[in-house]
């Protein structure tokens, strides 16, 4: 049994802007650890990396997400970095435009008698329309049919990246091709 998690890793830091002053910056990414323990390493791995800790920089707040690995949709949106920082690659965003995605939908389990779960799916995309509609291509080609799900709502995740294993972004790209097909 795979106990693997996505964990959310938010750093709060001081860096110089481009007029050399010491302001405040933000960043968050998601990564797919085996535990905590392994999150919280690739956070200082991000840490020294990132040269975070020159100025000033917070401990990392390290949320373990409720979604699981599968329902993290991939695209061309995100490039794939070929270095690996724990076992995992980083996908990054090339375009200013483009940002990662939240979808929630309501799937129908049994259609007369009205039960259903919610779910949601994490995907890059260049809108929300694009996202859900990205999403309900993937649930249709995942064997749904239309009136099986409800799209509830989406919002933006202020991620700007993602650590995956190499084994994991070529699956989700090999589904994607089939997808856009």
């Amino acid at each position: 049994m795979n106990l693997s998690s996505l964990f959310k890793i938010k750093f709060a830091y001081k860096a110089e802007n481009e007029k050399r002053e010491i302001e405040k910056k933000k960043l968050q990414v998601m990564a797919y650890c085996a535990n905590y323990t392994e999150a919280e390493s690739l956070a200082m791995k991000l840490i020294e990396k990132e040269n975070m800790a020159k100025y000033e920089c917070d401990d990392p707040e390290i949320i373990r997400s409720k979604t699981p690995l599968c329902n993290v949709l991939l695209n061309d949106s995100m490039t794939a970095d070929n270095i690996l920082l724990n076992g995992l690659s980083e996908l990054f965003f090339e375009n200013d435009g483009d940002a990662l995605f939240i979808v929630k939908v309501k799937i129908f389990t049994d259609l007369e008698k009205g039960k259903s779960f919610k779910t949601e799916y994490i995907l890059p995309s260049t809108s929300g329309i694009a996202a859900i509609n990205y999403v309900k291509k993937y649930l249709l080609y995942k064997g749904y049919r239309s009136e099986e799900f409800q799209i509830l709502s989406h919002s933006i995740d202020a991620t700007e990246s993602l650590y995956l294993t190499t084994e994991s972004i070529e699956q989700k790209m090999e589904t994607d091709s089939k997808i856009e097909k």
